[in-house]
């Protein structure tokens, strides 16, 4: 029995490993700020590898934000494509907005997605960050998310 409950408990843990490079992140509704600090789990590592921070903004208005996120280059030559990707309900594929790729030529980079103009009616918002080269490793520092709904 013991056997079993540690086979259970390990593939419990495996499947969340699988899951851990993504974040969710839920705003209540009077909530138009979220900070978000990574940790060295949020490391882009591989060719391919995507990593996504989802927001569900929990707004019945539509909105205009202001996103920043900082890459930090850890070694090799990154080649990351981050995109910002909305959707208005739970069950849509994802659109994209706007990409940036960042080529991790310097040591660090803020990148900032701006819609202060026209507000949005995404309901869910999503960074997603690809990795385009295996040589290399970056790593998620922080970001800032800022919503108006006037």
């Amino acid at each position: 029995m013991k056997k079993f409950i540690l086979s259970v408990t390990l593939l419990f843990l495996v499947v969340l490993s699988g899951f851990a490079q993504d974040k969710i992140c839920s705003l209540k509704s009077d909530q138009y700020y979220q900070d978000i600090t990574f940790s060295t789990r949020d490391t882009i590592t591989d060719n391919d590898t995507l990593y996504t921070v989802d927001y569900d903004l929990n707004k019945a208005m539509p909105v205009k934000y202001n996103v920043a996120v900082k890459l930090t280059k850890v070694s090799g030559a990154p080649l990351v494509v981050a995109s910002l990707q909305g959707k208005v309900f739970s069950t849509d594929t994802w659109t994209n907005i706007t990409s940036v790729t960042w080529h991790g030529s310097s040591s660090d980079t803020t990148i900032k997605y701006t819609q202060n103009s026209t507000a949005q009616y995404y309901r869910f918002l999503r960074l997603q960050f690809d990795a385009n080269t295996t040589a290399q490793k970056s790593r998620l520092t922080y970001s800032k998310f800022k919503l108006w709904d006037r």
